[in-house]
């Protein structure tokens, strides 16, 4: 009996990765398509999708967390994507960044 049991637990141990295992990305990609709030953000809406991993900012797909909190109104600098945003504008400096969130002067560039 137990050898039979380890006979079944083997095979059905065996036959996981042919059921179509799918990395995050992959189902990520996948149920975009179909989400309900990614489908509000292709209309026109800002929103983020914590499911998708992606944001729309007027119709338009931003994939970074911290780019898409800048371009809906939140001042912020994404050493990622090396770019900030003041009051939903793009700086590309970051000095221009310090300098406008703090009322001082750049020291990184003649902006």
């Amino acid at each position: 009996m137990r050898v039979i049991l380890s006979l079944f637990l083997l095979l059905a141990v065996a036959t996981i990765p042919l059921q179509g295992c799918s990395s995050s990305k992959e189902m990520s990609a996948a149920s975009a398509s179909a989400c309900e709030m990614c489908a509000k953000g292709k209309a026109g809406e800002s929103v983020w999708c914590d499911g998708c991993e992606a944001g729309y900012v007027d119709s338009a797909k931003v994939s970074c967390a911290s780019c898409y909190a800048g371009k809906t109104g939140n001042d912020t600098w994404c050493e990622g994507c090396n770019a900030g945003y003041v009051n939903a504008e793009k700086v590309a400096c970051k000095g221009c960044y310090t300098a406008q969130t703090t009322g001082t002067a750049c020291t990184s560039c003649e902006g």
